[in-house]
């Protein structure tokens, strides 16, 4: 049996047009793609295109105009005519398919049917929000300085543990992605515009463990931040 695992990104670009005389075009959220122009001054009556792109990793799903789906097209743009308070232009996203999960289901009399996975196709690469359940995803970490980092299965869901042996290097850690594929890191570049809010959520062996996080730029290592943070408990906790 073949189990499709594509997760769909909907909800890219929404833009409502609000006056009778001087229409503001508001871009209201823009995700997984960008839009230009963005917030730009237009008549009542006239006509504006819009240029649109995804970002790596995702493709058109279709253009809705004036609450109408138009469809998928290969332009890239789309021109309002007639603009007045009820235009509105939403342009949908959604991540590339690019592979499918092999479930295998082993019937035995008498006791629970095992089941077995396994990815057949080519993975994107890893972006935010981390999830190393998702079998599209190319979710490999790269260990460094001595640690060691291996997958583990907590209730039904997928984790990374990593550990520092007795000779790792203080420093020792791992990088969130497979160094193989584009450089490591994520397929996204943070925004640069606006300071990042990163939350994990981590299980420790026991609490006071120092924890340090770093966001660095994959081609330039000399442009980083890094924070330290230390556990109160023994378990579960962001």
């Amino acid at each position: 049996m073949l189990k499709n695992y594509l997760k769909l990104s909907f909800l890219v670009v929404v833009l409502f047009f609000v006056s009778k005389t001087d229409v503001q075009a508001q871009t209201v959220q823009v995700i997984n793609g960008t839009i230009s122009p963005q917030n730009p001054q237009v008549y009542y009556g006239d006509n504006m295109r819009f240029n649109y792109q995804p970002k790596t990793g995702y493709e058109l799903d279709s253009v809705i105009v004036n609450g109408v789906s138009k469809g998928k097209d290969s332009l890239w743009y789309y021109t309002l005519t007639n603009i007045n308070y009820n235009s509105s232009l939403r342009v949908v996203f959604k991540r590339k398919q690019f592979g499918i999960a092999q479930t295998t289901i082993i019937k035995r009399p008498n006791l629970s049917d095992s089941i077995i996975e396994k990815f057949i196709g080519t993975k994107a690469p890893i972006d935010l929000p981390i999830d190393f359940n998702d079998l599209l995803v190319n979710s490999n970490v790269t260990d460094f300085e001595g640690a060691i980092t291996i997958d583990t299965t907590i209730d039904d869901e997928k984790y990374k543990l990593t550990t520092k042996p007795i000779g790792a290097q203080p420093w020792a850690g791992t990088t969130i992605g497979d160094v193989s594929v584009n450089m490591g890191g994520l397929a996204t570049n943070l925004p640069n515009d606006q300071a990042p809010i990163i939350t994990v959520f981590m299980y420790a062996p026991a609490a006071n463990i120092p924890v340090n996080l770093k966001i660095e730029n994959k081609s330039d290592a000399t442009k980083s931040v890094e924070t330290k943070d230390t556990t109160t408990i023994a378990g579960w906790q962001t």
